[in-house]
């Protein structure tokens, strides 16, 4: 992943991140937002951590940061 531009006017609350787009919280790790997921033990997910592939759930008024990145994927 290449991260082409972080902007710190670019802060946001998390409820105006459109889905599909890359954001970070803390200029370390970065997410993509992904439609509401809830598991079986009633836990909900909303993005996605692009360093682990780990589900994340953010708070609707969790304020974050949109970042242009350019997202490479090879298949092998």
């Amino acid at each position: 992943m290449k991260i082409t531009t972080i902007n710190a006017r670019n802060k946001t609350l998390f409820r105006n991140v459109a889905e599909g787009v890359v954001f970070t919280d803390n200029m370390i790790d970065y997410y993509i937002k992904i439609p509401l997921c809830i598991d079986f033990h009633e836990n909900e997910y909303n993005s996605v951590n692009l360093a682990e592939g780990d589900l994340e759930g953010f708070m609707e008024g969790a304020e974050v940061y949109i970042v242009e990145a350019e997202l490479k994927v090879t298949l092998k």
